[in-house]
């Protein structure tokens, strides 16, 4: 594939993957929900950390499928655990407790900043390849391509485990050799079936969010 292609794929998965986690993670853990930029920021911040570490050829791309598995594994930990705000937080519903909210948003905090590193140094590595006219042109395309079929498919009542299906395979792509990705496919896997398993709750996918009755 061209680099301009690639870059344009990458930017789609990026802009994708992103709105699909902003979508999602606030469902399965409700204190997440109470703070609406964490998880933009936190990807804003690992595809500017990952695109300004292209120049040292770390290679990041092999670590893209085990940080996505961590962070669904996280946050099927934390999803059946009682949090209790601390003495210092107040938020409506939740129980007053010694124990502060503070660890489980830093840690998926953490995790979705890491996991958009590869993407990062993708881009900035397609970047360094393209005049910078043109990557700025193939950059924005993809990242609009994605936000509009995101738009689509939330409109269409979609589980996101379609949408997490549609990023992992869109990144095969960049696989650096066969082992990996064999490697890959074989998390991904394991990742839908936990998503499946459990973490898909029984109701409704509206264009919004997750609706149970």
């Amino acid at each position: 594939m061209s680099p301009k292609l690639s870059l344009f794929l990458a930017s789609f998965i990026s802009l994708f993957l992103e709105l699909l986690l902003i979508r999602w993670v606030p469902s399965q853990l409700r204190v997440i929900a109470y703070y609406g930029n964490l998880m933009l920021l936190s990807s804003f911040l690992g595809l500017g950390c990952g695109a300004m570490l292209a120049r040292h050829e770390l290679h990041l791309s092999r670590f893209f499928a085990p940080l996505l598995f961590a962070l669904v594994v996280a946050i099927a930990a934390l999803k059946g655990v009682k949090f209790h705000q601390g003495p210092d937080e107040f938020r409506f519903l939740f129980t007053v407790g010694t124990s502060s909210t503070t660890l489980p948003i830093v840690v998926i905090f953490a995790l979705n900043a890491l996991l958009f590193l590869p993407l990062g140094e993708i881009i900035g590595n397609y970047f360094s390849q393209i005049a910078p006219l043109k990557a700025y042109t193939w950059d924005l395309g993809g990242a609009i391509t994605g936000t509009v079929l995101f738009g689509l498919f939330s409109y269409s009542w979609f589980s996101p485990i379609f949408g997490f299906a549609l990023a992992m395979i869109g990144f095969m792509v960049f696989c650096a050799s066969r082992r990996q990705m064999v490697w890959n496919a074989l998390l991904f896997t394991i990742t839908l079936l936990a998503l499946t398993i459990r973490l898909e709750s029984a109701g409704l996918w509206s264009p919004y969010n997750l609706i149970t009755i």
